[in-house]
């Protein structure tokens, strides 16, 4: 069966179930991101239990990389990333979702992904990565990319500029 164009009846169904997706991803999405703000210890691993498939992967920048599973998750990322700055506070400016188009050989994948972009917020008070606290405020731009099957994050790219914070943290 081929594309069906749009302006069917038929395109519009599956435009209406595909929007109606993306906005379930969305707000999951979100409600995620909120969550992870809030508790510290056994709690994060609750709250990512809760948004992350069993078999959830996150890729990320060096020196952490791929992580895959919850636990990797909570214990090599935001359990380390909350005891440097533990007042953290995502600011979104943007924010977008839909089904991927497809891949570079033409075939599509139907995956869908929720993404945004913007500053975490907090007071710099452990080193992170070996880059000394500094005791101050310091905004540091991200990334993220989440893939979603049947309401749960399967995977996330994480982009965190590491580069600006060593700035903000002295170095030039």
């Amino acid at each position: 069966m081929g594309r069906v164009p749009a302006g069917t009846a038929r395109g519009q169904e599956a435009h209406s179930v595909t929007a109606a997706l993306n906005q379930k991803n969305k707000h999951a999405v979100w409600e995620f991101w909120k969550a992870l703000e809030a508790p510290i210890g056994d709690g994060i691993k609750t709250v990512a239990r809760d948004y992350l498939d069993a078999n959830f992967t996150w890729n990320g920048f060096d020196p952490v990389n791929k992580l895959q599973g919850v636990e990797a998750f909570v214990t090599e990322f935001w359990l380390p990333l909350l005891q440097s700055f533990p007042d953290l506070n995502r600011q979104s400016h943007l924010f977008f979702g839909g089904k991927s188009n497809g891949r570079i050989d033409g075939l599509h994948d139907g995956h869908m992904w929720v993404c945004g972009t913007g500053y975490l917020n907090g007071t710099f008070v452990r080193d992170y990565l070996s880059i000394p606290a500094t005791g101050g405020q310091v905004n540091i731009r991200w990334g993220e990319f989440c893939r979603l099957e049947q309401g749960r994050i399967v995977e996330i790219y994480f982009m965190l500029d590491l580069i600006d914070l060593m700035q903000q943290a002295g170095f030039q």
